[in-house]
């Protein structure tokens, strides 16, 4: 496989040549991967899972948009950031996971 930029160029199985070679042999390429609920409570939350290719984030329950807004600005088309996506204000369900904005006491 050669890979131009972020883009994949060419999937083959002749021998490529590029400035940068990986032994490729016995290994997997999948997308980027998605982790569908985190509670990002700090900017450094961000970055820890982009080294193992989780590359977009799911933000659950935070109540802080304005914060969730500029982080989104921050993660968008940036390197070493997953991408943030955010559910918004107590998003849950009646009797679901508490969060400091809902909590479990059946009347939130």
């Amino acid at each position: 496989m050669a890979i131009n930029d972020d883009t994949i160029a060419i999937i083959t199985k002749e021998e490529v040549q590029g400035d940068s070679l990986i032994d490729g042999a016995g290994k997997y390429i999948i997308p980027g991967l998605v982790n569908a609920h985190v509670h990002a409570s700090k900017e450094e939350d961000l970055k820890s899972g982009y080294p193992f290719g989780i590359l977009y984030l799911l933000n659950m329950h935070t109540g802080l948009e304005e914060r969730e807004a500029n982080w989104k600005k921050i993660t968008k088309d940036s390197i070493g950031y997953s991408i943030l996506y955010g559910s918004g204000h107590a998003a849950t369900v009646p009797n679901g996971h508490p969060t400091q904005f809902s909590p479990r006491d059946g009347n939130h």
